[in-house]
């Protein structure tokens, strides 16, 4: 079992559901959702007011989420689950979504 996202862990210790940290933030459900999930390399620098006035350092919060997902891409290097982009292809480590081993990024390089 992976570790929560530290926005997850934050929006659990208020007691908050999806749906209400959602609006709190100002962001749709989704948005929040794909934070959580890893999908997002950062916490959105519009979320910085909300979670600020919730008593948290968003730059904190920001760098505890870059260094989870580092961490995730370590667990699924050692045979965990992948990260799912929002193609739902399976991701590398910081290089977005690829396919039966095609790098797409690259493909689109050439």
């Amino acid at each position: 079992m992976s570790e929560n996202s530290p926005i997850r862990e934050l929006r659990q210790g208020l007691g908050l559901s999806m749906r209400e940290f959602a609006q709190a933030l100002g962001c749709s459900y989704a948005a929040l959702s794909a934070c959580e999930l890893g999908h997002y390399t950062g916490i959105p620098a519009p979320w910085r007011a909300s979670i600020e006035a919730l008593g948290e350092d968003y730059e904190d919060l920001n760098e505890a989420h870059r260094a989870w997902r580092r961490r995730q891409g370590a667990n699924t290097a050692a045979g965990g689950r992948p990260e799912r982009g929002a193609s739902g292809l399976a991701t590398q480590a910081g290089r977005g979504p690829s396919c039966v081993g095609v790098d797409l990024n690259e493909a689109h390089r050439a």
